[in-house]
């Protein structure tokens, strides 16, 4: 079943931290990844977090490929 595998993997990980810190995540992960709404909420989160990323990349990729529109020189308001 898929909730014994879950089981499994969370035991995995929290066996790889020291006595007591284990046993307290292996609980809190067992609580919290058996609530629906806190699994639909932290995909929610994973997602725009990809995609901010991704058009950070993309905003930064362009800013550097494209010139300024000026030749990036700074004009004073006033001489013009």
């Amino acid at each position: 079943m898929v909730v014994a595998s879950h089981d499994e993997d969370i035991e995995a990980v929290a066996g790889l931290l020291p006595y007591p810190w284990g046993d307290r995540v292996e609980i809190a992960m067992k609580a919290l990844g058996r609530s629906f709404w806190f699994l639909i909420t932290s995909a929610i989160i994973v997602v725009r977090v990809v995609f901010w990323l991704v058009a950070a990349g993309w905003r930064h990729r362009l800013s550097r490929q494209s010139p300024k529109a000026d030749g990036g020189e700074f004009r004073d308001a006033r001489t013009d």
